[in-house]
């Protein structure tokens, strides 16, 4: 369970640019002189930052790097790094536009084979939209023997069609999940963990704009926009996930750089996320914080789910920025 908070770590903002850059740890994370001390002895520091009564999670980890920040950047911009987690097994990226390659290393095994032959409209095992659905129903014939196959090649050309669709469109493209009788809009949901997150928009207004209302990639913009789909698998009986992960680079001030990663589709668990990450020039080194707000449908339950996120969050942000720490400084 805390592995599905994990898989998109956090969020924070920035100051303004006049401001000194380690005000933002105070502004965005309400870090305070001790939490600054803590994290200058190379300690990390991991809060569960809001858990309401509904779906909807934010938790909040800070560590300092020993490297600067363009370290860490060349190591974020290389997606094969984010396996140093021992739960993610894949993880590629997408060229703009997308090319067949890029799918061609994802594969369905048996358990997915079967949740897509009994997927059906308020009733799938997977995230997918009417539209996905339908295509599933009407293009595969369970009784052939060759059906795993097809339904392979299927499920890598509905990925890339999403995805070109997203790199062309934007947020018009974003699908409405018709898996359950409830309809989530992807769109609604991740505008509504934004608003949630509103530090974003008093402190970067631009970038705040955009990820309300992302059009697509624009030639200008190419090189700041990342997209990649990953696998990883929890075990504790749950499914393997799917992401799909856009992320866009903002350079706030010459100190402060932040990467913004919003979920664009998951095929297990997920409604919706939004992760900041603000990276602070320390002088020597880089303050590394981020905050993720998710919307889970696993918690919609509430009962002891609700514990053990409480109960093991933290500690586990804890480790996994830690982690990071190790993987990012060993960098030649």
């Amino acid at each position: 369970m805390v592995r599905l908070i994990l898989s998109v770590i956090l969020l924070a903002a920035a100051a303004h640019p006049q401001e000194k850059p380690i005000a933002v740890l105070d502004q965005c994370c309400v870090l305070s002189p001790d939490d600054i001390k803590t994290l200058d002895r190379g300690q990390p520091i991991g809060r569960l930052i809001k858990f309401g009564d509904d779906a909807d999670i934010a938790i909040m980890g800070a560590i300092r790097l020993s490297v600067p920040k363009e370290s860490f950047l060349r190591w974020y911009r290389n997606v094969e790094n984010y396996k140093y987690s021992e739960l993610v097994e894949q993880a590629v990226p997408f060229h703009v536009p997308p090319r067949p390659e890029d799918a061609s290393s994802f594969v369905i095994d048996a358990n997915q084979l079967k949740l897509m032959k009994e997927c059906r409209p308020a009733n799938c095992g997977f995230k997918l939209s009417n539209e996905t659905i339908t295509q599933l129903q009407s293009q595969l014939d369970w009784r052939q023997e060759d059906v795993s196959s097809k339904a392979e090649n299927l499920a890598r050309s509905i990925l890339l069609r999403y995805v070109t669709r997203y790199v062309q469109q934007g947020d018009a493209a974003l699908a409405k999940y018709n898996d359950k009788p409830e309809e989530i809009d992807v769109r609604n949901t991740f505008r509504g963990l934004l608003e949630s997150s509103p530090y974003i928009k008093a402190a970067f207004p631009a970038l705040y704009d955009r990820l309300w209302n992302y059009r697509g990639v624009q030639q200008s913009a190419e090189k700041d926009d990342l997209f990649y789909w990953s696998r990883e698998r929890y075990g504790f009986g749950l499914k393997s996930l799917i992401n799909v992960s856009h992320t866009t680079t903002f350079r706030a001030s010459p100190a402060i750089t932040v990467l913004a990663n919003r979920q664009i589709w998951a095929s297990h668990y997920y409604d919706g996320s939004l992760s900041i990450t603000v990276l602070v020039d320390a002088n020597p080194g880089t303050y590394l914080v981020f905050l993720n707000r998710s919307r889970i449908d696993l918690l919609k339950s509430g009962g002891v789910k609700r514990w053990l996120v409480k109960r093991f969050a933290p500690g586990a942000i804890r480790k996994e920025v830690t982690a990071l720490k190790r993987q990012v400084e060993a960098q030649p």
